[in-house]
């Protein structure tokens, strides 16, 4: 999808399969709070690059892998086993996709690193909401 228009129709289809898949886990299952976070954290992320959409192209790319690195620094500080080498993979992973996106020029700097802050401070977010507001 190049243009920000063309990324209207599954953004939202996303956001609404996304708010479900995290409404099912916590009304139906009951999922733990950190699955129920990171769901959550994924939903925001797609409401925020929706959001920022409209105003101009970031990267969608990007903010996944923010959100991935921002859930597994949640999962540092919360003590999951072997959490380390998942942060350290993730932001690995996060900078390689980053430089390739630039390389093959899908993206300016400003689009990544929007996409990176986007995914990291949503997932943060999904952990106070999920912590404060609904356990």
């Amino acid at each position: 999808m190049h243009g920000e228009r063309e990324r209207y129709g599954p953004l939202i289809a996303s956001m609404l399969f996304y708010f479900w898949v995290f409404w099912l886990f916590h009304k139906t299952m009951q999922a733990p709070e950190l699955v129920q976070s990171f769901l959550l954290g994924v939903f925001l992320t797609t409401v925020g690059i929706f959001m920022a959409t409209i105003f101009y192209k970031i990267s969608m790319h990007a903010a996944a892998w923010g959100g991935v690195v921002g859930f597994a620094l949640i999962c540092t500080f919360q003590g999951v086993q072997n959490s380390i080498l998942f942060l350290i993979g993730s932001i690995i992973i996060a900078g390689l996709v980053g430089s390739i996106r630039l390389y093959i020029k899908a993206h300016t700097g400003p689009q990544v690193y929007s996409g990176y802050i986007v995914g990291f401070v949503m997932q943060l977010l999904s952990l106070f909401v999920v912590s404060k507001f609904l356990f």
